[in-house]
């Protein structure tokens, strides 16, 4: 309690003792169930926050629940003195809300406890220093006994949060330096300051629940002036207290046990307050008085102190011993009372000799307090034990299910007493709106011993209240004792005994039939009706102590009786001698040998079935019932439904067939018998569903009764139990009352989203324990059972030492909220602080004003502000606004930007010592791999190659597969050829030079120069592949010793040049024939070799090269050529130069490497019969065409590929090598010119070959010697190979990752791999990879222990030994459980942990003895480990553990290696989630292919630290500028640096354009250019119409911008919808499939039949609706018409569709007149612009509306239809719904939910009544009152700005008016209310309504004279809503109707509809005209 640890501040003064007393979890707080705002909770001062839990544990230990508080005159009176959390809220944090004020004002901690609690009586806060909570105490109790309240919560608080006040209260010489409080001690020298949080609960003796002590008496004085100073205690008026204080009671000093002083150890205090005591109580005593400070144990908690000191006493009163006075030695001797002997102080647990106990208590400003408490008398007896042996039940509510199980545990920890039953009983009578967890717990009693929880169970209550429906069973669910063990329940036994006494008359021993265990009890049919009925009602009677009352009352066949019961139609006296007539007569009645049986289908599906000799007894359920007949029939019956594999099974029913035709007979008797028993009957309640009338009966005034004849008819009546259980609420809590739960598993069936309680159980010897748990499972599902009604009654007040309750109760603590914390001038920060920074906070609210280019922005400001805290931290303490700092040399490297809701953290690091700071967001530091890029000699098999083909930037040396010491051959050069350079360049396939992908890793350079290790001679050599390299296995056939003469270098030169050449010149053909040869490239390797032995072989030499040095270069090397035999190798002008100088004979042999065009000049160059001789091989391995022609001329073509020799037969290759050899001797063969390139110039050496300037031969250096083991320095990249005598266990092999793993390993050596797999191979794939595997020599298992088990890994391990030594170990196995933290559970923790955590660390402790040839032991981990993932705790945890696992190898010294992937792409988990979007952002990078996974392997395995990471982080775009052209924005977004890179024309998609950036680049043109696209408009954008939209934004030409854009075929009306909807491309199918969510389960199931609407086909919209459905469907199409391409051709092939383009209305009405009832007709018109009609023609008209003559029985509807982006609508009606299909309009728009017969709607263009034309506005006058005449309703759409629609309509009308022979009243009524406006019409139907908020029609209002609406509004603000487009409705009715009316509404799309109605009826028929009654 009291120590030195820095919890508060660390110790940076030495004048602040470094000892205090501290309480843990400020940061604690139940804001949720309290109610508190999180940013009150968050600004609160934490003594209020712990102040609010602390008062409410109070009142609970008191045994009262605090709800029964609320409303009640309980005061709340607090001690308190400093609140050092007003520091920061008040003056530092200023809180945006003012939460700080009411956060932080003391006074509010005891009024926020009122508040919290709803108490009414006085509270406040007193601050009497130290005395604080005595005067607190001393208020409540002066408050209680004048009658002001009834109950206070007294409270005390004190937390030290700031050192300042510590340091005040040293520097006051108050304080003991060492930190110990020595009250009454020599070595005394202060006191130490402590925290304190506490309350008391006080009440008047009559309403206590416990006592732990009586208040007798209490009272305060104060110094007043001292001449000492306001400090110094006042010792004369301390015993002025004392003595009054004793003479006002009738206690006596004498009678004081023991005295808790306020003695603090200080100087000055303890002798005064000795001395006082001294005077007044010690002069009035016998013997000595004892005396202590509670100070001594827990330290001053000065306001809260006083409290303290109560809690003391209490403990005493409770326990009979008083707690030790600590830190006491010996007395000090100045004090006289205490030296004398008169005062003791209590050093040892001490008995209490007395039952009182005085309480000081002072404040260091005067203010004095006494009390006197006195021991509550009543002892414990017998540990609480009860007296009788029934088990106890407790229900518990709490917070969280620790809450709920830590009350159930304490129970657990002593004797089962039975008062601290009671009391937690009491507390939870009332229900508690919060506590969200219930369980129910029931304890045996096990006498001294500990109590035992018999059943206990927490589960989350989701407030969900149930209606509550008693079910009482019938027959079947009697057995033998089913009511022995109930009988323990006082209640249930009483009810059972008024029973027995009611029965025993008729000779019927009942409590022996329900308790006998004889097993024939109950063949006795009327035992089991007395049995059955006396148990519901004992049942009955317990519910009903418990206050249980049902909301319905349902019950099955003879359990009608119990409903009768339980509805209080019957008394427990007439229910069982119902059930006893009801046996009597079963038993006295002669009746066939009947049966009955359950059978497992329902009512409905057995009908049917049914012989003609068998009824349906019981309708029990969907697929459940009963039936009845002839035991016979019965019996063959079942046996044929047993036969049809449907359930059926007869039940016992003493060969009585109930409720058949077979049991009529006992109808008369019993109902003699009821009707004796039940003689005046009651009404039945509505609770009361019968189950043996039909519903449709139940109104009949006999069925309503409970009577004699209902009772009759149920016995042989069908039991309707099915019908009527579903008329109960769905989520119904079910009650079963009966013997047995029967109907349980029909009751679930029936309601699956119900609760279904039966009370008891089959067979169960403790039916007793089964009916509480039943009690506790209604608790736990939200009824409040008042459980202690099953109990005798506790006595209150509790016994002393029953337990307290306060301790026991937990909150949900799940938040952290904010303790102000002071930071000193040296904080313990490393300069790294984190910001959040949240636009919700009220801290950075200001920040959301502060946008840049339309984007939130972090202002540069606050980032320096972050920096300038995070500085004045380091040094100087938290007030960085007294620091003054100057920022220099600073950039901003980004813009932050945020989001209206989420959270962005800025870190802040500040360097010690230099200032320097880092503008981080984020919190993770990946520090990047070391890469030793330091050239170094290399004394291993390395080789060249490139990492990306194409690319010669990557070529580089790698470290190879091969041991030094196994290899023949050390190389010193290696020569390049351009075959090399075509590999490398990608322009030859490496497939040609490598069978397998395993021989295409090393494949550049087929010749070089070496020593032969073996031999140590030198040697030259063509190989097949590898020759650039530091080493070579074994030596090809093509091997040379090098002459003498010869350097290496110079015999790098040799071998392939000279091998092609003879193989060309005289094994392909033979040059000796010839007199002349072209050959090209002349100062190329070949071509030199070829020029030098085409010369000495006597041939006139023509050549190619490709500049004049070279030329030149030439003539100078061989003078035998003449200038004018060489050409241009560039161009194929060398064609004529053979031509010119050949006099157009040709040459005899082409020697060609050049390709394409060249290679066909090459061709032409021959003469007849020449040999072309191609050495080149891209022309061959790209197809390249040769024509025919060429061959004319007797050509031969032939292809010279000399490493094909290196496989040739054994005698061409000696035959080549003797032709070498012989001209080698005869100096024909000579070296030639070479270009050296040292090993680490790679590169250049390559790039140098491809630029063509060389001459002669391209070689690199690989060592400075060849005697040299080392090469030269170069760097190398590592790369790991495998073993191939070694086995490799591979977790999660079969993955995505895995098979790509295994099949890298395999490529690397790797000969035996276990692939570990729970579920083994699942794929064809998986089958196909590990089938290649083994041609290249692996081995291959499948293991599919578990190895997240010891015994699986082991098993693992031990099948892979049988292969070879274990090498290596790579888990990949994952479970992903993922879900939000608050969701996760226990299980997704496990399921998540087994593959990786468990699996890892068995792998770990099993690989330490079983592998000792390990190489490798890798996890594959994940950044959500490193960084975090939402969603993913367990996942990332699980991957934490494994790489703590691999830390730990890596200390001991043995393998391990952890990489953390980033998103992985193309494979595994998220490819599989991001379906192959690989540029997929996620969390802010991009998915790594795998190709780069693999390729980084070597690397991160190579790597020396344990933990690594490979991710692709996204790149990070750059904001832009405010002056950014659109252009450049479309750029950025796509990702396109140059727009010289890409077509102007090339549309977006086409340029790569993802779902992504098309949302993206939709809203930057939206938001920043203005500039709205549809989705097709954006697919279809160009940079070029970009460019255009700039220059016609420049010009202002809105015109161009609206064609630019145009849609190359914008599909408008029907078109667009059935693009939309159609898919036209399966048209011809009658049905079409759609995929669907269905379960493999229920794929056998028939399918759902969708029809479509009048598109007729399945579509994108049935498709999507299909994907969601969870059970099989299909789309039933019109095929008929599939062939059909336009509407008139539908039209024409079906009586029921009509089409004609441009049909006038009148055509359309003559044409619906005459067409068939059902009959669509779709009309559409240019005038109708972007819109399209629809004119639906309907069946008969409903009995509710009036026909017309003629026509009457037939209605048309017109509708007017207009395409939005979402769906169609009524054309111009904003308001209107939005349908997504023409099906769902027209089932809208169906004639039932419309008043008015009819519809037409029709747009204003249409109508132009304002033309000058009299024939045309006649005819249209005609068409209006024709159309009124026929029951349409037309649409106007009107411009009343220029009033020109305006004075049309009135025109119209008044021209209708004048029409009419009869005058024509016009009335309306219109009704406003919260719904919006209803329009009726004068019979008060409703015929228009639409719904509109409240407030905008609030201002109306209808004046009571006059029958129109009055506006209180200025003419100013109605002529604003008028001048608006409206819609007005006119309307002539039926004709013949008794009443004309024309009806008019205006719907106006504004926020004022009802103005709109009254202005526009004005302007068409002025109110003034006396003829019409308007409004």
């Amino acid at each position: 309690m009291v120590d030195d640890d820095e919890r508060r501040w660390r110790h940076f003064n030495p004048e602040i003792p470094k000892r205090s007393g501290k309480i843990s979890d400020l940061e604690k707080f139940d804001a949720t169930f309290f109610g508190v705002h999180f940013k009150q909770a968050h600004t609160m001062d934490p003594q209020t926050r712990i102040l609010i839990e602390t008062a409410y544990e109070a009142v609970i230990d008191s045994g009262i629940n605090p709800k029964s508080l609320r409303g009640s005159k309980t005061g709340v009176y607090v001690g308190s003195c400093i609140s050092e959390s007003e520091k920061t809220w008040f003056y530092e944090k200023v809180s945006s809300g003012g939460f700080g004020i009411t956060g932080c004002s003391r006074a509010m901690m005891a009024n926020r406890i009122s508040y919290s609690l709803g108490l009414e009586g006085p509270s406040f806060l007193l601050d009497t220093a130290c005395s604080s909570s005595m005067y607190a105490l001393d208020n409540a109790f002066s408050a209680i006994r004048n009658g002001e309240i009834d109950a206070a919560i007294i409270g005390g608080s004190n937390l030290l949060l700031h050192p300042f006040v510590t340091l005040q209260f040293a520097r006051l010489g108050v304080l003991a330096q060492d930190g110990f409080c020595r009250p009454f001690d020599k070595d005394a020298s202060g006191y130490t300051r402590s925290e304190t949080i506490n309350c008391l609960f006080l009440q008047r003796k009559r309403d206590a629940k416990r006592v732990y002590a009586s208040v007798i008496y209490s009272k305060t004085n104060c110094d007043g002036y001292k001449p000492e100073g306001i400090t110094y205690p006042s010792g004369k008026v301390q015993e002025k207290l004392l003595d009054e204080f004793y003479k006002e009671i009738e206690v006596t000093p004498n009678d004081l046990g023991y005295l808790e002083a306020h003695s603090t150890g200080t100087v000055v205090g303890d002798p005064e307050e000795c001395k006082a005591i001294d005077n007044v109580l010690c002069s009035q005593r016998q013997e000595p008085l004892l005396v202590g400070s509670v100070k001594s144990n827990v330290g001053h908690s000065e306001a809260a102190s006083g409290i303290c000191s109560l809690v003391k006493a209490c403990f005493a009163f409770e326990t009979g011993f008083i707690a030790p006075n600590i830190n006491f030695t010996e007395v000090k001797s100045v004090i006289a009372p205490l030296a004398e002997g008169r005062l003791i102080v209590v050093k040892d647990v001490t008995p209490l000799p007395k039952p009182c106990i005085g309480i000081n208590s002072f404040g260091f400003g005067g203010a004095n307090a006494h009390a006197l408490l006195k021991a509550y008398p009543k002892a414990k007896a017998n540990f609480g034990l009860p007296e009788d042996d029934i088990p106890r039940i407790l229900t518990w509510a709490g917070r969280t299910e620790e809450a709920v199980n830590e009350i159930f545990n304490a129970v657990e920890k002593k004797p089962l007493d039975a008062e601290f039953i009671g009391l937690l009983q009491n507390i939870q009578e009332s229900d508690v709106s919060g506590m969200v967890f219930r369980g129910y717990a029931i304890f045996g009693k096990q006498g001294e011993a500990p109590a035992k929880a018999l059943v206990r169970d927490v589960q989350h209550y989701t407030g969900l209240q149930r209606p509550i429906v008693w079910v009482y069973s019938g027959m079947g669910s009697q057995w033998p004792e089913m009511g022995a063990s109930l009988m323990v329940i006082p209640r249930f036994r009483e009810s059972i005994e008024i029973c027995h006494q009611t029965l025993k008359p008729k000779g019927v021993d009942l409590i022996h039939i329900l308790t006998s265990n004889d097993p024939t009890i109950y063949q006795n049919i009327l035992h089991s009706f007395v049995g059955i009925a006396a148990v519901q009602i004992g049942l009955t009677d317990v519910l009903r102590s418990l206050n249980l009352e049902p909301d319905f009352i349902i019950g099955h066949s003879v359990g009608e009786l119990g409903c009768a019961y339980a509805d209080g139609g019957l008394t427990p006296q007439q229910m069982i001698l119902a059930a006893y007539y009801r046996g009597r007569v079963s038993v006295d009645v002669e009746k066939i040998r009947g049966s009955m049986a359950a059978v497992g289908i329902g009512y409905k599906s057995i009908l049917h079935m049914l012989p003609e000799s068998i009824e349906v007894a019981c309708h029990n359920g969907p697929d459940s019932c009963t039936i009845s007949g002839p035991v016979d029939d019965v019996t063959r019956f079942v046996d044929e439904l047993k036969a049809k594999s449907i359930f059926a099974k007869e039940v016992p029913c003493s060969n009585i067939a109930y409720h058949s035709k077979y049991i009529a007979h006992m109808g008369p008797p019993l109902l003699q018998y009821m009707m004796e028993t039940v003689p005046n009957p009651k009404m039945r309640t509505d609770k009361w569903l019968s189950t043996s009338v039909p519903k449709s009966d139940w109104d009949q005034a006999e069925r309503k009764l409970c009577s004699a004849q209902y009772h009759t008819n149920n016995l042989l009546s069908s039991v309707l139990f099915e019908e009527t259980f579903a008329l109960l609420p769905k989520n119904a809590l079910t009650i079963e009352i009966a013997p047995h739960g029967l109907l349980g598993a029909i009751l679930k069936r029936s309601m699956p989203s119900g609760v279904h309680i039966p009370l008891t159980n089959r067979g169960n010897k403790n039916n007793a324990l089964f009916f509480l748990s039943a009690l506790g499972k209604t608790h736990q599902n939200g009824l409040m059972v008042p459980v202690s009604n099953l109990y005798g009654k506790i006595d209150f007040p509790v016994s002393r030492a029953t337990p307290s309750i306060s301790s026991l109760i937990r909150w949900d603590h799940s938040e952290d909220w904010f303790v102000t914390k002071y930071e000193n001038m040296k904080t313990k920060s490393s300069g790294e602080r984190i910001f959040p920074v949240n636009l919700a906070s009220d801290n950075e609210e200001f920040m959301s004003g502060h946008v840049i280019d339309g984007k939130i922005l972090v202002p540069a400001t606050s980032y320096l502000q972050y920096v300038w805290e995070t500085f004045s931290l380091m040094y100087h303490g938290p007030s960085y606004m007294d620091v003054p700092v100057e920022f220099e040399d600073v950039r901003f490297l980004r813009a932050t930007n945020m989001s209206v809701n989420g959270d962005v953290e800025l870190n802040v690091m500040i360097h010690y010592g230099t200032g320097h700071f880092e503008g981080t967001w984020g919190s993770l530091r990946h520090l990047k791999l070391p890469k030793s890029d330091k050239p170094m000699t290399r004394l291993d098999h390395i080789y060249g190659n490139v990492i990306q083909r194409g690319d010669l930037s990557t070529l580089r040396w790698f470290e190879g597969p091969l041991n030094p010491q196994d290899c023949m051959i050390k190389i010193a050069y290696s020569s390049l050829n351009f075959r090399d350079v075509m590999l490398a360049t990608g322009r030859l396939a490496v497939e040609l030079y490598g069978s397998s992908r395993i021989d295409q890793n090393c494949v550049l350079g087929f010749e070089y120069s070496g020593i032969n290790t073996v031999t140590g001679r030198r040697i030259m050599s063509m190989v097949v592949k590898g020759g650039v390299a530091s080493y070579v296995e074994k030596p090809s056939k093509l091997i040379w010793d090098i002459p003498d003469h010869w350097s290496l270098k110079e015999a790098a030169t040799v071998p392939v040049v000279y091998i092609t050449v003879y193989y060309a010149f005289f094994m392909a053909s033979d040059i000796r024939k010839g007199k002349s040869i072209l050959i090209h490239a002349g100062t190329g390797g070949i071509g030199l070799a070829a020029i030098r032995v085409a010369l000495a072989y006597n041939l006139e030499v023509f050549t190619t090269c490709s500049t004049p040095q070279k030329k030149q270069f030439l003539l100078d090397t061989f003078p035998q050529l003449k200038e004018s035999n060489i050409g241009n190798s560039r161009d194929t002008s060398f064609e004529l130069m053979i031509q010119r100088e050949t006099d157009g004979n040709g040459v005899d042999f082409v020697l060609n490497s050049l390709s394409e065009d060249k290679l066909l000049a090459s061709v032409r160059c021959l003469g007849k019969s020449g040999h072309f001789l191609e050495i080149g091989k891209f022309d061959m391995a790209n197809d390249s065409k040769l024509g025919m022609g060429c061959f004319l001329k007797e050509i031969t073509f032939h292809a010279v590929l000399a490493d094909s020799l290196l496989v040739a037969p054994e005698e061409d290759i000696w035959h080549l090598k003797s032709l070498i050899d012989a001209d080698i001797s005869k100096g024909i063969i000579q070296p030639l010119p070479v270009q050296v390139f040292p090993a680490h110039e790679i590169e250049q050496a390559f790039r140098h070959l491809i630029g063509g300037k060389h001459i002669g031969k391209v070689v690199i250096q690989v060592r400075d010697t060849p005697e040299n083991p080392a090469t030269l320095p170069v760097r190398v990249m590592s790369q790991i190979y495998f073993k191939p005598n070694l086995s490799y266990v591979i977790p999660g092999g079969l993955g995505g990752f895995g098979m790509e793993l295994a099949d890298w390993m395999a490529l690397r050596g790797a000969r035996k791999l276990i692939l570990s797999s729970s579920r083994g191979i699942t794929k064809d794939y998986q089958s196909y990879r590990i089938a290649l595997w083994k041609t290249y020599g692996c081995e291959v298992v499948i293991n599919t222990a578990d190895i997240s088990t010891i015994e699986g890994c082991q098993k693992l391990l031990s099948e892979a030994s049988k292969l070879g030594p274990v090498g290596g170990i790579f888990n990949l196995a994952v479970m992903l459980r993922d879900a939000i933290f608050s969701n996760q559970s226990l299980d997704q923790f496990v399921e998540s942990f087994a593959p990786k955590a468990v699996a890892t660390k068995h792998l770990d402790t099993l690989s330490r003895v079983f592998c000792p040839e390990l190489e490798h032991f890798v996890v594959f981990s994940s950044v959500s480990c490193g960084r975090g993932n939402a969603g993913q705790t367990n996942y990332g945890m699980a991957n934490s553990i494994m790489e703590r696992i691999i830390e730990c190898r890596h200390r001991d010294g043995l393998p391990g290696k952890a990489i953390q992937w980033g998103a992985v792409g193309e494979v595994g988990l998220v490819a599989d989630m991001a379906e192959d979007k690989i540029d997929m952002e996620i969390g802010g990078t991009l998915q790594q292919r795998i190709a780069s996974c693999l390729q980084e392997l070597d690397y991160l395995l190579s790597a020396e630290s344990p933990i690594v990471a490979s991710m692709v982080v996204a790149e990070k775009r750059s904001g832009r500028s405010g002056n950014e052209s659109i252009i450049d924005a479309v750029m950025n977004i796509m990702g396109i640096r140059d727009l010289k890179s890409v077509s102007l024309g090339t549309t977006l998609s086409e340029m790569g354009m993802d779902s992504l950036m098309a949302v993206e680049i939709k809203q930057t043109l939206e938001r920043d250019f203005e500039l709205v696209l549809s989705p097709q408009d954006l697919r279809s954008l160009t940079f070029q119409k970009l460019q255009e939209f700039v220059e016609a934004k420049e010009g202002e030409n809105t015109d161009d911008i609206k064609m630019i854009f145009a849609s190359d075929s914008n599909l408008l009306g029907m078109d667009l919808l059935l693009r939309n909807l159609g898919d036209e491309a399966h048209c011809d199918q009658v049905m079409i499939p759609l995929n669907t969510s269905a379960a493999p389960s229920k794929q056998s199931f028939p399918p759902n039949i969708i029809i479509p609407g009048l598109e007729g086909t399945a579509g994108q919209a049935w498709y999507h609706i299909g994907s969601n459905l969870q059970s099989r469907a299909v789309v039933l199409q019109l095929h008929q018409f599939a062939s059909l391409e336009t509407v008139q051709e539908i039209a024409e092939q079906s009586l029921e569709f009509w089409y004609k383009p441009h049909m006038t209305r009148e055509e359309a009405v003559m044409l619906l007149r005459t067409a068939q009832v059902g009959t669509f007709l779709i009309r559409n018109s240019t005038t109708y612009r972007d819109s399209y009609g629809l004119v639906l023609r309907v069946a008969k008209a409903p009995p509710s509306i009036p026909s017309t003559s003629g026509n009457g029985d037939e209605l048309v509807r017109h509708f007017l239809l207009e395409p939005t982006n979402r769906g169609i609508r009524l054309k111009g009606c904003a308001n209107e719904p939005i349908f997504t299909s023409l099906s769902a309009f027209v089932y809208q728009h169906s004639i039932n939910s419309l008043a008015l017969p009819c519809t037409l709607v029709i747009p204003y263009q249409d109508l132009l009544l304002n033309s000058p034309d009299n024939e045309l506005m006649s005819r249209q006058k005609q068409i209006l009152v024709q159309g009124a005449a026929c029951n349409v309703l037309y649409l106007y759409q009107c411009d009343t700005e220029s009033l020109t629609g305006l004075e049309a309509v009135r025109k119209s009308v008044h021209q209708m008016y004048l029409d009419a022979k009869y005058s024509l009243p016009i009335e309306v009524h219109l009704k406003i209310s919260q719904e919006g406006i209803t329009l009726t019409d004068n019979t008060r139907k409703t015929f228009f309504r639409r719904h509109y908020p409240a407030q905008n029609i609030s201002h109306f209002s209808m004046d009571p004279n006059q029958r129109f609406w009055s506006v209180n509004a200025t003419d100013e603000g109605l002529q604003r809503s008028v001048n608006k487009s409206i819609f007005a409705f006119v309307a002539r009715p039926l004709t013949g109707t008794k009443d004309n009316q024309c009806h008019i509404f205006c719907d106006l799309a504004s926020s004022q509809p009802a103005s709109a109605i009254v202005s526009f009826a004005n302007k068409v028929l002025p109110l003034s005209k006396s003829s019409c009654k308007m409004l």
